[in-house]
């Protein structure tokens, strides 16, 4: 059996494509997907940032040997305890919008939901160089829920500059899941 080649971001200069997985460089669409500090790539923000480090620990530890990404996501966010609807998969836009409507600060639970869905998956694929099928399912539905949640600020906030900028990362990172998803 021969030993798995991890990439980690590196202490000194963070993340770049030499800490990086090849696949994941040939992926990714931009050189934002490195920064930790845009807020609208999979690492810049808190919640991302967040998520990758506790990704790197838990594939220095010993809970990577059960190669249980899927339990390593449903882990974070039992921790987190967000509150947000377990079914996000099949969830109508009509309930989620009551649920948000619930309280004001459930926006902002579902979209460090989704962002820690896309960090993982995106993640594991810098580290690894894969994604694990489930992964791809729900980093796809993180990135649903953050274009839903991005079309409502757009709507609500019509001066809100960053929204097109926004959008657009989406798309970049929903094709780059496409992409790779295609590279199999």
């Amino acid at each position: 059996m021969t030993k798995q080649s991890y990439y980690y971001n590196d202490p000194e200069i963070g993340s770049c494509p030499e800490s990086s997985h090849p696949h994941f460089v040939a992926i990714v669409p931009g050189d934002y997907f490195y920064s930790c500090m845009d807020d609208f790539s999979p690492f810049g923000n808190d919640d991302g940032a967040d998520a990758l480090a506790m990704l790197e620990d838990w594939y220095r530890g010993p809970g990577q040997a059960s190669g249980n990404v899927i339990g390593f996501l449903q882990g974070v966010i039992s921790d987190w305890a967000l509150g947000v609807p377990q079914n996000l998969g099949e969830i109508s836009e009509d309930d989620m919008n009551a649920w948000l409507k619930k309280d004001r600060m459930h926006d902002g639970y579902l979209g460090s939901d989704c962002r820690l869905r896309i960090a993982i998956a995106f993640g594991q694929l810098k580290i690894t160089g894969k994604i694990d099928d489930l992964m791809v399912k729900e980093a796809k539905i993180g990135l649903r829920w953050m274009a839903f949640l991005n079309a409502q600020s757009a709507k609500k906030y019509p001066d809100w500059e960053h929204a097109d900028l926004e959008a657009s990362r989406i798309a970049e990172m929903s094709d780059a899941l496409a992409k790779y998803a295609g590279a199999d």
